[in-house]
């Protein structure tokens, strides 16, 4: 993805504090940028851990 990290995560916000209840579609567009968020955490996570 090509998409900044703070765009995932305003476009996770305005699906979220919208006033209607999560929809299964919601769901589905929440699921990719949760796993993207996630990859790109446990990636900065091992780039700190990582010893040369």
């Amino acid at each position: 993805m090509n998409i900044s990290t703070n765009s995932l995560i305003d476009v996770l916000f305005v699906i979220l504090t919208c006033e209607l209840p999560v929809t299964a579609t919601d769901v589905m567009e929440i699921e990719p940028i949760r796993c993207e968020l996630q990859r790109r955490g446990e990636d900065k996570y091992q780039s700190i851990c990582t010893v040369n």
